[in-house]
């Protein structure tokens, strides 16, 4: 059994279940947002399976997760393929999409055959591995779609679906890597292969994002910024700590007689700064910044800034002048620790 595969394959699909829950419940009939939460339950189905697979002894090939892997790069590949086509093909008709999804599945099950193959006691005694040659193929085609989006995408709509692309192209990337290493060398590593779940869990909250930002793909998704403040919290100091730790042991392991001693100030004195940093308003506040400038359409949750404003309004000391209330009010929107009224 492989732990590391088994809890990495647990994460993403833990992950990517909370995406296509997301998705599913925001999703509004298009084409578009159908094939967008068809390829994230697909992915969610392929990262169970493995770790399924991860979780027992057997080495043998499994035909079921192998399946799911193909049929998951063919969600996505229609997925891109959706995207990019009212992009370069102002005058197709309808046989365009036919021709390529023929291309497609036609690819997928040969592909597929040649995975299972071992399964029915056949070998095809081929000179070199086509299995992987076939997934090295799929990477390929998924990152030429996301180029070719990328290109076809007017600039001042790239901010909408970077995401995307750094989402699926992580993806991509990591699958050509994995089976490039295995035709290099006739197998695939086992320790790539453990943290392809964890590699493929970091796309999803970026698949999310690009979901956010793009209204015409037919899903109206809401990400509470609280929800991300928090989330990114935790997140970085959990790196933190796993970063001062590392460089604890590090001092303990060559620190000599006062190693001991060193580590424990060194963690004492990390522990107060992640402290002071998790309650300073000033880094709060400039997270706040960078998560709105960069991550969301509008630069403030309107409703939830709204409320607060009323409630400041409506309460406080009955002693304080309006006029104070009311730029303590104005000033808490901006994070600002005072004001003037003129």
């Amino acid at each position: 059994m492989s732990l590391l595969g088994v809890v990495g394959y647990g994460v993403a699909a833990v992950v990517w279940l909370i995406l296509f829950l997301l998705l599913l419940t925001s999703w509004r009939g298009r084409l578009q947002g159908g094939l967008l939460v068809s390829a994230v339950l697909v992915t969610l189905l392929w990262a169970l399976r493995a770790a399924l697979y991860a979780s027992t002894e057997v080495a043998a090939p499994d035909w079921l997760y192998q399946t799911l892997e193909i049929i998951r790069d063919v969600a996505w590949l229609g997925f891109l393929a959706a995207l990019l086509e009212p992009l370069v093909c102002k005058v197709c008709t309808h046989h365009w999409g036919v021709w390529f999804w023929s291309v497609l599945i036609g690819y997928a099950t040969a592909l597929f055959v040649v995975d299972v193959q071992p399964l029915w006691g056949a070998e095809f005694n081929l000179p070199v591995d086509i299995g992987i040659l076939g997934h090295i193929g799929l990477a390929i085609a998924g990152l030429v779609l996301i180029e070719q989006l990328f290109r076809n995408t007017r600039p001042q709509r790239r901010w909408a679906t970077k995401f995307l692309y750094l989402g699926l192209g992580v993806l991509f990337v990591y699958d050509f890597f994995l089976y490039a290493d295995a035709l290099l060398f006739k197998r695939i590593d086992p320790v790539i292969w453990e943290a392809r779940g964890l590699v493929n869990a970091i796309s999803a909250p970026l698949i999310a994002l690009a979901a956010a930002r793009n209204p015409e793909w037919s899903m109206e998704v809401f990400v509470s910024r609280r929800v991300v403040l928090h989330s990114t919290t935790i997140f970085g100091a959990g790196i933190y700590l796993l970063a001062m730790a590392g460089a604890g042991y590090y001092i303990q392991t060559y620190g000599g007689a006062w190693g001991a001693t060193l580590q424990l100030v060194f963690l004492t004195g990390a522990g107060v700064l992640l402290a002071a940093l998790l309650f300073s308003g000033q880094v709060r506040a400039r997270a706040l910044v960078l998560m709105n400038k960069h991550f969301f359409n509008y630069k403030y949750d309107y409703r939830e800034e709204w409320l607060k404003f009323i409630g400041t309004l409506s309460s406080g000391d009955p002693s304080e002048p309006p006029r104070e209330r009311v730029i303590r009010a104005v000033a808490e929107i901006v994070h600002s620790t005072g004001g003037s009224l003129w």
